[in-house]
């Protein structure tokens, strides 16, 4: 009884080493694979290499075959379980939830992320899209490196927003004049002539949510250095040049005016100044259901009116 208890515990031991040794299963996903002349074929697809092409099998106890690329015609990867849920989260902007259910994704089926719109290449693009919304630019900035470091491919139609992520991830580091020359890369070059120009440099023709982007940017980048009209222009843009769309963006451009009008060396005594302040205080507050922080509160009262100052001075003077 002692030899067989003395046996089992040696067994039990050397099964708990095995597993401790035992190299973790590669994370893999199935897809739909479409390759040239050939009829669409079911794969389990292992690991992408932007030079060897795509490492399938058709059973995990199986051999596994190389797809170079150039056989390739179409792949439509079935999604992971995480995914309904990491979607989930993003749809009820649930922004840091999301992040870490994308960033989990991601990671897990890395090997993956260097095919163009694979499941994890899409998990980092949204994880540094829910990070920006939510604000945390240091985290944009992580994340962009992982996606660096795991060799992220994605198609042309992200291509605009994945640079875009470096210049947010600047705001991160508060690296505020290199993000103005980053910037100046989106800028409309102007004719050199004796025309009036604009107070602030047009962007290029750009989608509305792109330009309204780079508006924050420029605005934030200027507003650290000092700039604070220039900033003020640019923070009013973001709310206005894409409608409002995007309700974080919108959010924090109009929290970026309000401060511009707070610190403006005018505001004491420019009607107009004033009349703007309490115009954006209280849409912001039904925007955003009674949130204006409290630094702002004294912008919910309207500003005197010119005519009842004249009659309050002539009732003075008699």
């Amino acid at each position: 009884m002692i030899h067989l208890m003395r046996t089992l515990s040696v067994i039990l031991w050397l099964g708990l080493v095995a597993g401790t040794l035992a190299p973790a299963a590669a994370q893999e996903l199935k897809a739909q694979i479409k390759l040239k002349s050939k009829p669409i074929d079911t794969w389990i697809t292992l690991k992408a290499d932007p030079k060897a092409g795509l490492t399938v099998a058709k059973s995990l106890r199986g051999g596994t075959t190389v797809l170079k690329l150039s056989q390739i015609d179409r792949v439509d990867f079935e999604m992971p379980v995480e995914w309904a849920k990491a979607i989930s989260h993003r749809e009820k902007r649930d922004h840091k939830a999301a992040s870490t259910a994308f960033s989990a994704i991601a990671k897990k089926y890395a090997a993956l992320a260097p095919y163009p719109d694979s499941p994890p290449a899409l998990a980092s693009y949204y994880a540094m899209d829910a990070l920006r919304r939510l604000g945390d630019y240091p985290g944009v900035n992580k994340e962009r490196v992982r996606s660096l470091a795991r060799n992220v491919e994605l198609s042309d139609k992200f291509s605009r927003e994945m640079q875009l992520f470096k210049a947010w991830g600047l705001v991160g580091e508060k690296a505020w004049k290199e993000l103005l020359l980053v910037v100046n890369d989106y800028e409309l070059e102007l004719p050199d002539d004796d025309i009036p120009k604009p107070s602030m440099p047009p962007f290029k023709p750009l989608p509305s949510n792109i330009i309204a982007q780079l508006c924050f940017l420029r605005a934030i980048a200027n507003e650290n250095v000092g700039n604070e009209r220039e900033a003020l222009v640019d923070y009013a843009r973001v709310y206005t040049v894409d409608l409002g769309r995007e309700i974080e963006l919108t959010r924090e451009g109009m929290l970026g005016s309000l401060r511009m009008l707070k610190k403006h060396s005018e505001i004491e005594f420019n009607r107009r100044l004033q009349r703007e302040a309490h115009a954006l205080a209280v849409l912001f507050n039904e925007r955003f259901k009674g949130s204006l922080p409290a630094e702002f509160r004294p912008f919910l009262k309207p500003p005197p009116d010119p005519e009842d100052e004249k009659d309050e001075e002539e009732k003075e003077a008699t």
